[in-house]
């Protein structure tokens, strides 16, 4: 050091906790010599993010000399790493002045991987670091009809497949959570969803099909939920134990009522007509008009402790019996008397909940909310697909972008109606190299990375 900086330290304790930290910090009085750069953290962690999904964050770049600071440019050693917006070179930092620089991940690998590389900065003091790591995964959709099902604590959280006529259960793989309560398909994009809720939220789980590990993708603020389901236009419906009945769309939970049924542990929806159906723990079964909350009891189907419930792709309605330390019994149900037969022993204790995959025969779906989904092939060349959706009649731009910001080539320029729509987009004349894609409404501005690789 020198005579123009302190230093200090500090240090925290607390018994009780078994907790001790210290932390070291320098105060600088006078400026450095030349220039001096600077950033307000060492590493930018990104954690963990699916498949073609995106996540922005900000770093501030600080000159702390008292000559000028130049950054000529900005790079990545791997293309999953970008710098999002227009950046107009070559950025100049006084002394203590800031700039505030956005960071875009993107993962691109088809697999689960963790990434530690740098952002590059060419400066006129040499070659500056930035330190950026991030992890990616691969969600593989649910195989088509097939019987999914999560177990608890007393089988370490496994991820199963079952047998519909025997119940046998086999292995896919371990969640990485013992406290998965339900899950259940989204019909919309055949991902199974499972979900874990506390006294004041609920955070869904994305649940990889082809080897069973989970990741949180949504967070709703909505506590002691037991029991999911999609309808076939993939709006999701929550019920919590006691017998209140949710639906969530457009980052909005509506309040739709109460059933007025205690224990209620699972709801399902019969993808043929739409209805939906409700199991409480103490064994009933019941009828649930999902507009209005109204519940009509069925009957008692003849076993004890019956968590979970789901239709097949036929309307067929099955369901469990045995929790915690008991092995759970795959039930399956008659539709006119909802009494209850056993299929058979799945072989493993507390199996929570299950789930069927499977192509339904639905209506023509309207989107509840604007999406811009990831094109297909990526990378490509020189033809890929991109596919979006419009909840209401809107203006429309899908605008494609350089990774310096410039506008290259205008896809969509339009009045759509409420629908899903397919474009392709022809890079023959534009280099390999990283691209972003933006659909921009009066409402949103969604955006996505694509990589040519000619």
């Amino acid at each position: 050091s020198d005579r123009n900086s302190i230093w200090l330290i500090s240090q925290y304790a607390e018994k009780s906790l078994n907790t001790w930290a210290s932390q070291i910090a320098m105060i600088r009085m006078v400026p450095f010599s030349g220039n001096y750069f600077a950033t307000d953290i060492d590493t930018v962690n990104f954690g963990t993010l699916g498949l073609g999904t995106s996540l922005n964050k900000q770093i501030k770049l600080s000159n702390l000399g008292s000559d000028i600071l130049r950054i000529s440019s900005i790079s990545s050693t791997d293309n999953d790493f970008s710098y999002s917006g227009v950046i107009n070179f070559p950025i100049k930092l006084g002394y203590n002045q800031t700039y505030t620089l956005n960071l875009m991940f993107t993962p691109s690998y088809l697999g689960t991987i963790t990434k530690k590389e740098n952002i590059l900065l060419e400066t006129n003091s040499g070659q500056k670091l930035i330190p950026v790591t991030g992890k990616s995964y691969n969600i593989f959709r649910a195989s088509d009809t097939t019987l999914y099902a999560v177990t608890g604590q007393q089988s370490s959280g496994v991820f199963l497949k079952l047998d519909k006529y025997s119940g046998t259960g086999t292995v896919i793989g371990n969640s990485g959570y013992t406290e998965i309560r339900g899950i259940a398909i989204d019909r919309k994009y055949n991902f199974v969803r499972g979900f874990i809720s506390s006294s004041t939220s609920t955070t869904l789980l994305n649940i990889n099909a082809k080897e069973g590990d989970a990741y949180p993708y949504l967070t709703i603020p909505l506590g002691e939920v037991y029991g999911i389901d999609y309808d076939n236009y993939g709006l999701l419906y929550l019920a919590k134990r006691d017998g209140k009945l949710y639906k969530y769309s457009g980052n909005d939970t509506v309040y739709i009522g109460n059933t007025g049924i205690s224990n209620l542990y699972s709801i399902a929806i019969n993808p043929l007509n739409g209805k939906m159906y409700g199991v409480s723990l103490n064994n009933k079964i019941y009828r649930i008009n999902k507009e209005t909350a109204e519940a009509e009891f069925l009957n008692n189907p003849g076993f004890t402790l019956t968590p979970s419930i789901a239709f097949d792709t036929k309307g067929n309605l099955f369901g469990l019996s045995g929790l915690g330390n008991q092995n759970g019994v795959l039930l399956k149900y008659d539709t006119t008397t909802f009494l209850a037969t056993a299929v058979g022993n799945t072989n493993y204790k507390s199996v929570n909940a299950i789930a069927f995959s499977g192509t339904y025969v639905e209506q023509e779906k309207i989107p509840f909310t604007y999406e811009l989904e990831q094109n297909y092939p990526n990378p490509f060349n020189p033809k890929t697909n991109i596919r979006f959706n419009i909840s209401e009649k809107s203006d429309v731009k899908i605008n494609i972008y350089d990774v310096r910001g410039r506008k290259i080539k205008v896809l969509v320029n339009g009045t759509y109606s409420p629908g899903s729509y397919l474009i392709e987009f022809n890079s023959s004349d534009i280099s390999s190299g990283v691209y972003f894609y933006t659909l921009e409404t009066r409402d949103v501005i969604l955006t996505r990375k694509m990589v040519v690789l000619k």
